[in-house]
């Protein structure tokens, strides 16, 4: 199966989506609405191409080119997800050891009781990332009758994108909050494996700001 889509025009579609807010509202059907927003995507796609025809040689568009591919696309998520756990578990080791102050913050924050629960919960969430189809959104739904439904909740909250910076071109709100929720359904949605994969680690230098 050919994927044609460019990972990081997808990334600035999502952000200008998520910042949409029409002054109006607009009867329009189902294909008319998937007819724009290709429209918008091709725009989009087609002034990220510009980006790199501008640059002052072919050599600098060569290597930003595939400075951009290396980033975005290819990346093994298996390898990274295990570099991840294993520098994660380093960390928080090194934390409950020798940041106690912070390292018992970080728990509370995340409603956990060791950092050993902490690891769990993303290693399940990282195994269903990977369980994913290749034209699939990873969906994580948590059960009503879970026996520990609201913690798990909590949990997953911190990791769900609350907005987005327009004109960022680093997508750092979304890497900072990789996840997003369905209100209606509680159902939460994986924006971009490898930024959720990633936060594994990144994220846990929150813990030295803790006083």
């Amino acid at each position: 199966m050919a994927v044609i889509l460019n990972v990081r025009t997808s990334l600035k579609f999502f952000e200008l989506i998520q910042n949409f807010a029409p002054k109006k509202k607009f009867e329009l059907s189902e294909g008319e609405i998937n007819k724009r927003l290709l429209k918008v995507y091709l725009l989009l796609n087609q002034n990220y191409n510009c980006e790199f025809k501008s640059r002052e040689s072919l050599t600098e568009m060569i290597v930003a080119n595939s400075l951009i591919q290396m980033i975005y696309s290819e990346t093994n998520c298996i390898y990274l997800r295990i570099a991840e756990l294993i520098k994660s578990c380093l960390f928080l080791e090194y934390c409950n050891l020798n940041l106690p102050e912070h390292y018992l913050k970080f728990l509370k924050e995340y409603g956990v009781s060791d950092w050993q629960e902490y690891v769990t919960y993303v290693h399940q969430i990282g195994m269903l990332v990977l369980k994913k189809g290749m034209d699939s959104i990873p969906i994580i739904s948590i059960p009503k009758n879970d026996n520990i439904y609201e913690k798990k909740v909590m949990f997953f909250d911190k990791f769900c994108l609350s907005e987005v910076y327009q004109n960022d071109e680093d997508y750092t709100e979304i890497k900072a909050k990789p996840v997003i929720k369905n209100s209606k359904t509680e159902e939460y949605y994986i924006i971009f494996e490898q930024f959720f994969l990633e936060k594994m680690y990144k994220s846990l230098c929150r813990l030295t700001p803790y006083v």
